[in-house]
């Protein structure tokens, strides 16, 4: 409306804000004609302006025109070049992330927790814990942020020594224990093999939020404790709080590892009475987390074949029979003096696989002479 008006114009401090309108409802091809307006009334080196287009245009992964911007910036600040760190990061750009990030010569909280998170999403763990000692090294505070992308990290290298020491980190350092920190704190602890440490945090929690109870009964779940996790998800159902699909996940899980078909067919039921897609969603999600545990195929089956999905039903069955015929090899990480090792079935690639061959040849030499 604004833009067709010959007598109404907008003010320099409008612009901004509609850039942000645009980033967040994804119109950039709109934002863009915006943009054109802006370079033709000369304000495309306000600083303020600049920062905004350069966000709406990453936000939206337009990342060639974000780029052409930041290259032609006539004046740079931390917001600029977090911006743009940012959203190489989100777009799977890590690498060149990093390298804006190291060319900063002035670089705040955002800056850190931007490229550490980047790297956790990416799967990049190491990289993660390591920048993150370079944090320290400086003297640079961290946020709760950086703090969740940190225990996330060591959850999937199962580095429970340095998790730990996260967690005593959070409480030293006064950090809010909201639900999300708390969460985080659970799921490391369940991921490291440590549940009954989850469980402490859990008890200990001065509020505990949906996502805090979704995944400690996960982590029980996994852990091979179903019969707790189906009596944490019946004091979830009797609390103020409401179970969502998550929830339903986590104790159809501890169903399909402690082989109570009969116990998750009436929770199958349970959700089916609300919401068939939800039944749908938990069920594949717990095909998700354990491929390899027939009864998620079997669960999924019997969830179409219920509501006369005959041909997806079918489909389950038969995924079942493929997965029994071709199994990828396990892996595991485990943690020894604070480093983390990776181990896959069968495999000879890590550095000391001969000792550790040799070690057990001789373990499996001695546990024949025991008998």
């Amino acid at each position: 409306m604004m833009f067709t008006s010959p007598t109404t114009q907008p003010q320099r401090l409008t612009y901004p804000s509609v850039f942000k309108a645009y980033a967040q409802l994804g119109l950039a091809h709109e934002g863009a004609q915006l943009h054109g307006r802006v370079i033709k009334l000369g304000l495309e080196n306000d600083q303020f302006i600049q920062n905004t287009i350069l966000y709406m245009y990453v936000n939206c992964g337009f990342l060639g025109e974000a780029q052409r911007i930041f290259d032609g910036a006539t004046g740079f600040d931390v917001v600029t070049w977090n911006t743009m760190i940012i959203g190489l990061a989100k777009c799977g750009e890590i690498d060149k992330s990093r390298s804006l990030f190291d060319k900063m010569l002035l670089r705040n909280t955002v800056s850190w927790n931007s490229m550490i998170s980047g790297y956790v999403r990416q799967g990049r763990f190491f990289e993660a814990m390591e920048l993150f000692s370079r944090m320290q090294e400086e003297g640079i505070k961290p946020s709760e942020f950086t703090m969740v992308s940190l225990l996330n990290a060591c959850a999937c290298l199962g580095a429970l020594r340095q998790g730990e020491w996260i967690h005593d980190y959070i409480v030293k350092n006064n950090f809010a224990l909201n639900s999300i920190v708390i969460t985080a704190i659970i799921d490391m602890y369940s991921k490291c093999g440590s549940i009954d440490k989850a469980l402490q945090v859990f008890k200990s929690a001065p509020k505990k939020g949906l996502s805090c109870w979704n995944s400690l009964i996960l982590g029980l779940a996994m852990s091979g404790r179903g019969d707790e996790a189906v009596r944490l998800f019946s004091t979830l159902e009797s609390s103020n709080l409401k179970p969502d699909h998550v929830s339903f996940i986590g104790v159809l899980t501890a169903c399909s590892h402690a082989g109570m078909v009969d116990r998750a067919k009436d929770y199958f039921l349970l959700m089916e009475y609300g919401n068939i897609e939800m039944a749908k969603r938990a069920a594949k999600r717990v095909k998700e987390l354990d491929p390899n545990e027939s009864s998620s195929f079997v669960l999924l089956s019997n969830v179409y074949a219920a509501h006369n999905h005959f041909e997806e039903a079918i489909e389950q069955r038969l995924s079942l029979k493929e997965k029994q015929m071709e199994k990828e090899p396990g892996c595991s990480l485990i943690e020894v003096n604070g480093e983390v090792h990776e181990f896959v079935a069968g495999g000879r690639l890590h550095p000391r696989s001969k000792d550790i061959y040799h070690a057990l040849d001789d373990l499996g030499l001695a546990l024949k002479e025991m008998g």
